[in-house]
């Protein structure tokens, strides 16, 4: 299969916990690794799954051939997957780096505006941000797990940005105005207090 044949794009979706910016070591601290995940109306994720499940299969068949055998075992983790809370997720990704006979090999994810301009300084990009995808579908076989194929992200178009600014608000946990509910008092400090002086600022980390 010709690697052109293999590049999808996912559409516009909703973005959670993307690391596209700076990778993760917390979970990957050898490689590092950029990801997201990105939540598609129920009719754009039926298309993709067609699509990738197209895709899929042709490598299975490929692989089917080069093992020489009539059946492989299946993974069945794959990025494609509706949430139990109902949501249709996509879950793509690309290592920071890699160990190669030649060396080590750096990557990043390239990142576009929505009039399709690369970004040379992107911002900080957030969950709830609306992103379109560039994957190639990597297929893989390994005889201790079986066939499957993971969404290797090649780029990312930001549609609408909600910037990750470190902190939580109302709006990325979900909450909006209701019409005559309880409004919290805003207090004045008196200055001349050494009580509210000493009173430390009250945050919630992210």
């Amino acid at each position: 299969m010709s690697k052109g044949n293999n590049q999808i794009t996912t559409g516009e979706g909703r973005a959670v916990y993307p690391r596209l910016t700076e990778p993760d070591y917390k979970f990957h601290p050898n490689e590092g690794l950029y990801s997201t995940k990105l939540h598609l109306s129920e009719e754009a994720y039926n298309a993709l799954e067609t699509k990738i499940d197209d895709i899929v299969e042709k490598g299975y068949q490929a692989e089917l051939a080069k093992q020489g055998k009539p059946k492989l075992k299946r993974v069945d983790r794959n990025p494609l997957r509706v949430t139990d809370e109902g949501e249709f997720e996509v879950y793509a990704k690309q290592l920071a780096k890699k160990q190669t006979a030649k060396g080590e090999i750096t990557f990043n994810v390239p990142l576009y505006d929505s009039q399709g301009k690369k970004m040379e300084d992107p911002p900080s990009i957030g969950s709830g941000s609306i992103l379109n995808l560039s994957c190639d579908v990597a297929c893989y076989y390994v005889p201790t797990s079986g066939f499957g194929y993971t969404l290797r992200l090649k780029g990312v178009q930001v549609i609408d940005l909600v910037e990750y600014s470190g902190g939580m608000s109302a709006d990325n946990l979900g909450f909006k105005a209701v019409e005559n509910g309880f409004v919290g008092e805003t207090f004045e400090l008196n200055e001349e207090s050494s009580e509210n002086k000493e009173a430390p600022s009250q945050s919630v980390p992210f």
